[in-house]
């Protein structure tokens, strides 16, 4: 990375750190600092839902899926969408109506306070592991791709996170959200639009899959035997039949769970709750025509480069950079790098106010 990547990146850093200090006020009871006293707005709440629904594996464990089997990583994003587009029909105006402070009110009220204080307790648990599983493979890949060192990436992003987070609860993070929101969308549909210039729009992605004998790896549902054109390995099962119901399926259990739908307590009313969940789908489907361009652009011009890089247990991972590093010019690829840096630290934000 070149000075202008620096800078873009230090200045976002410096911004979200701004924000939690302006919203270190904005809570004057335990509602406003945990759901904002239902003051939030349902385009505030719905780009907070999208943004702490993914992290940095998705441009690269999911991205490096789609560099591997190609169209059949949709079935991912959709069924994101799908969790989403279900809690707007169905569990987000529900949740908002019971008119608790957080989900585990609700099973006080259901099952008693013992099991209220045991998923409290194993809740928090899980979410330090989570969140610091999503810090240090941001700070692992950044720093085999990029050259950081891993100590000083997981210092300065999780202190970051922990203070704007801590300092302004449910404001902070939904502001920051949304912010990361409005950044990430154009960041990566430029991207992915710069990728299709460079292979000539679609219909160039789709004769150069032909040329180059991807097209079997590259469908949407694989057969079980299938043979991949790649030295990186891939598990059997994957990317089958029953992969894509276990997808769906996975959609749903995401759709029923309280603690995927806790923003949605933050509405002024059940209408607003409907909005932000429906919101979220429509980002997640964008979101799904345009992040798993470059890693398929990757496999077709850059597999020796991708495949080539050491330091990283599958090199598929680094399939989105690399096609970073490849096309964009200096200033854009610190743009790439806060597109993953926000998507990891939005899951954090969330893991850490929940």
């Amino acid at each position: 990375m070149e000075l202008p990547d620096y800078l873009i990146i230090a200045f976002y850093l410096a911004l979200m750190i701004f924000i939690g200090y302006r919203c270190r006020n904005s809570s004057a009871s335990f509602s406003d600092y945990i759901r904002m006293g239902s003051n939030s707005t349902w385009w505030l709440a719905g780009s907070s839902a999208f943004m702490g629904m993914f992290s940095a594996i998705t441009f690269t464990g999911i991205c490096g899926s789609a560099y591997l089997a190609g169209w059949s990583v949709l079935f991912m994003f959709w069924g994101n969408a799908l969790m989403f587009f279900i809690q707007g029909c169905f569990f987000a105006p529900m949740l908002r109506r019971t008119r608790a402070d957080t989900p585990k009110d609700l099973i006080r009220m259901r099952f008693g306070p013992k099991m209220e204080q045991f998923l409290s307790y194993l809740g928090t648990l899980t979410s330090f592991i989570w969140g610091g599983t999503f810090l240090l493979s941001l700070a692992t890949f950044l720093s085999v791709v990029f050259n950081f060192p891993v100590w000083a990436l997981i210092l300065i992003v999780g202190g970051v996170v922990v203070f704007y987070s801590v300092s302004g609860g449910a404001w902070s993070v939904q502001i920051t959200d949304s912010l990361q929101t409005i950044l990430l969308v154009p960041i990566t549909v430029v991207f992915a639009v710069l990728c299709l210039y460079h292979v000539g729009g679609i219909g160039g992605l789709l004769e150069a899959i032909e040329v180059g004998g991807l097209k079997a790896d590259f469908a949407l549902i694989k057969p079980a035997d299938h043979e991949y054109q790649t030295s990186i390995p891939i598990q059997k099962g994957y990317y089958t039949g029953l992969w894509v119901i276990a997808m769906i399926f996975n959609a749903g259990i995401g759709a029923a769970n309280l603690d995927s739908a806790h923003r949605y307590l933050s509405l002024r009313d059940e209408r607003g709750a409907q909005k932000a969940a429906f919101l979220a789908s429509f980002l997640m489907l964008v979101g799904s025509l345009v992040w798993f361009v470059p890693p398929m652009v990757g496999r077709l011009y850059f597999s020796s480069d991708i495949e080539g890089i050491v330091g990283l247990n599958n090199q598929s991972d680094a399939a989105y950079a690399m096609t970073a590093i490849k096309l964009l010019p200096p200033g854009l690829l610190g743009l790439i790098v806060i597109s993953m840096a926000a998507a990891t630290m939005s899951s954090m934000d969330s893991y850490l106010n929940g």
